[in-house]
C-alpha cells in the first residue's frame, strides 16, 4: 500500500474534469496530467474518480463487453435506466464511495465526469471547499460533429440521441462553470486532431499556465491550513489518529486500482492475459492458464509496475513461442541452472531476461508516468 501524508503535493487539491461523450477527455488527461490513457494514476499524487470507468468494469464483469450499442433496447434500458437492474446506479455508488474514502484522508482527487448537471458539480465543489479543498475545473469541449464521429470510434459507443443531449447540456453549462470557478477554470478546445508535436506544444503551455501553477501553489483554504498544522503538531508529539478502518477500506480500493492498472498494461502490450491477486506475497505467472498473479500488497508503485512488467514478459514469450515450446525452453533453462548447482528459478535465463526487460521498460517509458 502506498502511504500518503500531509506533505503530499496533491493534498487538499480537487480538479473537476468535464466534457461530454466524444470530447476526448482521455486524450486531454493523458497530456495535462501525465496519465497514460486508461491508466488510473497521476504523477501529481491525485486519485482519479470516474463513474464511467466503474461502469465499464461492471459491464466487462457481467456481460463481457462494453459495446452498449449492440445491446437490444430493452436490455440497454435495464442496464442504464433508474428502474432497471441498476448497473449504472451501482457504478455511481462505487465511485461515490471511492471519493468519500479519498476525501476522508484529504487526498488530492480528479473527479472525471461529463459536467452535464451543473447542480451536481456545484454541490460537490461546495462540500469539498467546506472540508478545506482548493478546487479547479478543466472543461474539454468539441463541436457536435466531432463528438458524434469520435463516439462511433469508441469501444463503448453510445446511442446518437444520448450523445447529442449530453453535448447540448454540457455546452449550455460552460458560462456557469466559468463563473463558478473563476480564474481556476481551464477551457480546452479539443475539436482538432493534432499531430504529436502539435499536441506537445499545446498541452505543455496549458500545463505550465494552468494545472502546473494550480498544483504548485500552496494551499489557500484556511480550513486546510488549520488541518495540516494540526496533523504536523500531532506527528511531532507522536500522536496518531485512529484511521485503521479507513486504511482497510482505502487498501481495498488501492487493490482494485492495481488490478485495473495491471489489466490495462496487459492490453497495452497486446496480450489477453487475465490478472488476479494471489494468496501469498509473491507475484507469479501461470503459464498454463495465462494468468498474471499479483502480490497482496506492494511497498511502492515502482515495484508494482516492474513486477507486473516482469510477468508480462513471460506472457509475451508464451504468445511468441506457443505454450508447449516456451515451457520446454523455460524448463531446459531451469535444468541448466540445476546442473550448475544454482537455483533453477533465480538463475533461469528467462527470469533474468524478464527482470532486465521489466527494469528497462520501466525506465524507458513508465517511470515518469507514475
Amino acid at each position: 500500500m502506498v502511504s500518503e501524508g500531509v506533505n503530499d503535493p496533491g493534498i487538499f487539491k480537487a480538479i473537476f474534469l468535464a466534457g461530454g461523450p466524444g470530447s476526448g477527455k482521455s486524450f486531454v488527461a493523458s497530456n495535462l496530467f501525465g496519465i497514460p490513457e486508461k491508466i488510473n494514476v497521476s504523477p501529481y499524487g491525485l486519485k482519479i474518480v470516474n463513474q464511467d470507468a466503474e461502469f465499464e468494469l461492471l459491464l466487462k464483469k457481467y456481460f463481457g463487453t462494453v459495446e452498449l450499442d449492440k445491446f437490444p433496447p430493452d436490455v440497454f434500458k435495464d442496464i442504464t435506466g433508474k428502474d432497471g437492474s441498476g448497473l449504472r446506479k451501482y457504478a455511481k455508488e462505487l465511485s461515490k464511495e471511492r471519493l468519500r474514502q479519498y476525501v476522508k484522508g484529504r487526498l488530492g482527487v480528479i473527479i472525471d465526469g461529463t459536467g452535464h448537471r451543473y447542480s451536481s458539480i456545484k454541490d460537490k465543489k461546495d462540500k469539498l471547499e467546506k472540508l478545506g479543498y482548493d478546487t479547479y475545473m478543466v472543461f474539454v469541449w468539441t463541436d457536435l460533429e466531432t463528438a458524434l464521429k469520435r463516439n462511433e470510434q469508441r469501444p463503448r459507443t453510445l446511442p446518437t440521441n444520448i450523445v447529442k443531449t449530453s453535448w447540448k447540456d454540457t455546452m449550455n453549462n460552460i458560462k456557469a462553470y466559468k463563473s463558478l470557478f473563476g480564474s481556476n477554470f481551464l477551457p480546452v478546445d479539443n475539436s482538432k486532431t493534432l499531430s504529436y508535436m502539435e499536441a506537445m506544444r499545446k498541452f505543455s503551455t496549458l500545463v505550465r499556465k494552468g494545472i502546473g501553477m494550480f498544483m504548485k501553489k500552496p494551499i489557500k483554504n484556511k480550513i486546510a491550513k488549520s488541518w495540516v498544522k494540526k496533523q504536523k503538531i500531532l506527528k511531532t508529539k507522536g500522536i496518531k489518529e485512529d484511521v485503521s478502518q479507513h486504511k482497510k477500506v482505502h487498501l481495498l480500493f488501492e487493490r482494485a486500482d492495481f488490478q485495473y492498472i495491471a489489466s490495462e498494461l496487459v492490453k497495452y502490450y497486446n496480450l489477453k492475459s487475465k490478472v488476479k491477486f494471489g494468496s501469498s506475497n509473491d507475484g507469479d505467472y501461470d503459464f498454463d492458464k495465462d494468468v498474471i498473479i499479483l502480490r497482496r500488497n506492494y511497498p511502492n508503485v515502482q515495484e508494482f509496475i516492474v513486477s507486473v512488467l516482469h510477468e508480462i514478459h513471460h506472457a509475451v514469450q508464451r504468445k511468441k513461442f506457443g505454450l508447449k515450446k516456451f515451457l520446454k525452453k523455460y524448463n531446459q533453462a531451469g535444468n541448466m541452472a540445476d546442473l550448475r548447482g544454482k537455483d533453477r528459478y533465480l538463475h533461469n535465463k528467462w527470469e533474468r531476461k524478464a527482470e532486465n526487460w521489466a527494469q528497462q521498460e520501466y525506465r524507458r517509458y513508465w517511470k515518469d508516468k507514475f
